[in-house]
């Protein structure tokens, strides 16, 4: 039936595809085990194979099929990716405070995710004389203490004006 199909086969077909694979159907096999049914009633009154599908497709994330069928990711889930993200955090905060964090090399590797593509990043800069930097500073704290003024005329004025 599915001979002149040209679509990709899912559903019954797809599942039955996925079972061919030794290790997929041992894995299937054993989750069914696990709750009570076996493979080989599916089709009955009390295990249909929609009954089949939905099992498979809502298969947890532990469950030894999906390991089977996810054999490079199955452990990643939403808690693994935070973990990983605060091992990077804290493994930055370390190297700051070594003189290779202070110069600016060897940064760290972030953890190797799947389907993460890890980013190079190089810091890069211009260092600049003092009497430049202390003249920007002093620039900033002249703009930031005129605006604080200019906010605080306008206030009075709301207040007597009202």
């Amino acid at each position: 039936m599915a001979e002149g199909c040209w679509c990709k086969s899912g559903g019954i077909l797809g599942l039955l595809a996925e079972l061919d694979d030794d290790k997929k159907s041992l894995a299937l096999e054993s989750d069914l085990l696990r709750s009570g049914f076996r493979l080989r009633q599916v089709g009955d009154v009390q295990f249909t194979w929609r009954d089949l599908i939905a099992y498979v497709r809502e298969s947890p994330q532990n469950s030894a099929f999906y390991r089977a069928s996810h054999p490079d990711t199955w452990m990643w889930d939403h808690t693994a990716m935070l973990m990983a993200g605060v091992y990077d955090l804290l493994s930055i905060l370390a190297w700051q405070n070594t003189d290779d964090g202070h110069k600016g090399k060897n940064m760290p590797e972030p953890m190797p995710r799947p389907g993460v593509v890890p980013t190079k990043r190089k810091i890069t800069g211009k260092a600049l004389p003092i009497s430049e930097i202390r003249g920007k500073m002093d620039a900033m704290r002249k703009s930031i203490a005129i605006g604080s003024q200019h906010q605080t005329v306008r206030k009075t004025r709301k207040i007597k004006d009202a």
